[in-house]
């Protein structure tokens, strides 16, 4: 429990990170421009709701990663951390092209992860999913609004 404790502090620091290193405000998202689309996807939620998902991303993260402190496996697991983390300023700046190819190379890169970290492939469905669920929000803005 202590390793997962350190290792959710650990996350939130590499999301503080990752937004910085975006030239983002670490703690503010503004959705004001994607919630004046009025078409939304049909599997679209609130802005609320992705947030809740992406603590919960966080602390299971945090459980897979508790078990290895190794660098090399840090440096691995950031390759899939910081698109995913870069994704909302792109999506929530109606930048879909960027958000897909983060969300895009982060659901392939945790699925490299599936294959290369213990003890078993499948845990890392959730965090594929969250990006395969990005990629579908950011592609159907993409390509699925009339312009």
């Amino acid at each position: 429990m202590k390793n997962v404790i350190l290792a959710s502090i650990v996350n939130i620091n590499f999301v503080f990170i990752g937004r910085l290193l975006q030239g983002a405000s670490t703690t503010n998202i503004s959705i004001g421009k994607i919630e004046q689309i009025e078409e939304k996807p049909y599997l679209s939620c609130k802005f609320s709701i992705l947030r809740f998902w992406f603590m919960c991303l966080i602390l299971y993260n945090s459980i897979l990663i508790a078990d290895s402190f190794e660098p090399v496996s840090i440096v691995l697991y950031l390759m899939y951390w910081i698109p995913t983390v870069w994704w909302f300023e792109y999506f929530y700046t109606l930048n879909y092209a960027r958000a897909i190819l983060c969300s895009g190379f982060a659901g392939k890169w945790a699925t490299i992860l599936a294959i290369w970290f213990e003890p078993h492939p499948l845990y890392w469905i959730p965090p594929g999913l969250f990006s395969l669920y990005c990629l579908y929000l950011a592609s159907w803005y993409r390509y699925c609004l009339p312009h």
